[in-house]
């Protein structure tokens, strides 16, 4: 009975230490950020991007600022047959101001980023809004997962 009672008290001695070894291994040390100026920025830089491409008829470049998932849902085909409608139809690029922003990033150990702009673009024949939603992929890349336009010309 003294050697049951001994095993016993042996392994209370492991057990607390493993579980509180349980308990940190699994605790996420994350800082969520909202509407950052700096994280805006970033966003913004790939909607530059986006833009210059239009203005350029730099369609394969703009199509590498989509992710793999929104490409899985529209073809590169349909995406760039829409850019050259929209040229046909709205002319070239004039402008582009933004009007409305959100962003909301997560840092730590389990990181992620979502953007939101809505863009009032002046076209040579219309004016639109467009906007988008991106995420920031887990090699760092900020890809557009949405992409809508409104106008009365399309």
């Amino acid at each position: 009975m003294a050697k049951l009672l001994n095993k016993i008290s042996h392994m209370r001695i492991w057990f607390l230490p493993l579980c509180l070894g349980i308990l940190l291994i699994s605790c996420h040390a994350n800082n969520q950020y909202i509407n950052r100026k700096a994280d805006k920025e970033d966003g913004e830089q790939v909607l530059k991007k986006f833009y210059t491409y239009i203005e350029n008829d730099s369609l394969n470049a703009c199509l590498a600022l989509f992710s793999e998932e929104f490409l899985a849902v529209t073809s590169k085909q349909d995406l760039t047959r829409h850019f050259n409608k929209s040229k046909q139809k709205l002319g070239s690029l004039k402008s582009t101001k933004l009007k409305k922003w959100e962003t909301r990033v997560v840092e730590g150990t389990d990181p992620m980023g979502n953007y939101k702009f809505v863009y009032e673009v002046q076209y040579v024949n219309s004016a639109t809004s467009e906007a988008f939603e991106l995420i920031r992929q887990k090699d760092n890349n900020i890809k557009i997962i949405s992409y809508q336009v409104s106008s009365d010309k399309l």
